[in-house]
C-alpha cells in the first residue's frame, strides 16, 4: 500500500506480504540483493517482489524465534532465541542450497540463544549469547571457536550489541555496561566510567 504519490514507501502487512508474524525483529540485505526478515514465526526473503518463508514448519529452520541477521561468504546466519545459529546458503541461482545450524552441542556456541550477530572485516563471526560472546573463524562447524565471558574480562555476559570500528576494537554491549576488545584486551564502562579515546 502506497502512502503517498511522491514517497514510493510501501507498507507490508500481514494481509499484503508473506510476513508470517507482525513482529519483524531484525532486517539484513544480503549481497545477492535480496532482503530479509527475522521474525517470531521464522525469516522471510523478499526478492524481485517475490516473498519467500523459512520455517521449522517448511524444515529449514530449528528455531522460529528468530533474533538477529547476518551474512559470512554466501551464508545467511539467522540468531535464533532458542536453537542457536542456523545457515542457509545463498547463490544467484536459486537463492536457497542448503541448510545447517551451530548449537551448542557440535560448535563452540555458548549458548543456544543468540542475541546478536556481527561478521568482522576479517570474517571472523562474533555471535552475542546470555551466556558470553562465541567468534567462530573459518567455515569448520567444530574448529576455529574462541568465547570470551566475565572470567575472561567481559563486563557481563548477557550480550546485547556488537560492532567493530576502523580501528580494530570490538564494541560490545551486554545488560551491564559496555566492553571494548582491542589487542587482546578489554576496557570495561558501566554508569560511573567514563569512555576514553
Amino acid at each position: 500500500e502506497k502512502i503517498t504519490e511522491k514517497s514510493n514507501l510501501t507498507i507490508a502487512f500481514l494481509s499484503n506480504s508473506e510476513l508470517p508474524a507482525a513482529s519483524v525483529n531484525c532486517i539484513y540485505k544480503a549481497s545477492n540483493g535480496s532482503l530479509w526478515f527475522g521474525t517470531s514465526q521464522g525469516v522471510v526473503e523478499f526478492n524481485e517482489d517475490k516473498w519467500t518463508r523459512y520455517s521449522k514448519e517448511n524444515y529449514w529452520l530449528t528455531d522460529n524465534q528468530i533474533s538477529s541477521l547476518s551474512q559470512f561468504e554466501d551464508i545467511l546466519l539467522i540468531g535464533t532465541l532458542g536453537d542457536g545459529v542456523n545457515r542457509l546458503w545463498i547463490t544467484n541461482v536459486d537463492a536457497i542450497t542448503g541448510a545447517s545450524s551451530y548449537d551448542t552441542v557440535w560448535s563452540g556456541i555458548t549458548s543456544k540463544r543468540i542475541h546478536c550477530i556481527m561478521v568482522d572485516s576479517t570474517k571472523a563471526q562474533w555471535f552475542g549469547t546470555q551466556k558470553g560472546v562465541s567468534i567462530h573463524e573459518g567455515s569448520q562447524t567444530r574448529t576455529g571457536w574462541t568465547k570470551f565471558t566475565t572470567p575472561d574480562g567481559l563486563v557481563d555476559n548477557y550480550i546485547t550489541a556488537i560492532a567493530a570500528d576502523h580501528s580494530g576494537r570490538y564494541w560490545i554491549g551486554t545488560r551491564n555496561g559496555l566492553s571494548v576488545y582491542s589487542n587482546n584486551n578489554f576496557m570495561n564502562y558501566s554508569e560511573n566510567t567514563a569512555l576514553q579515546d
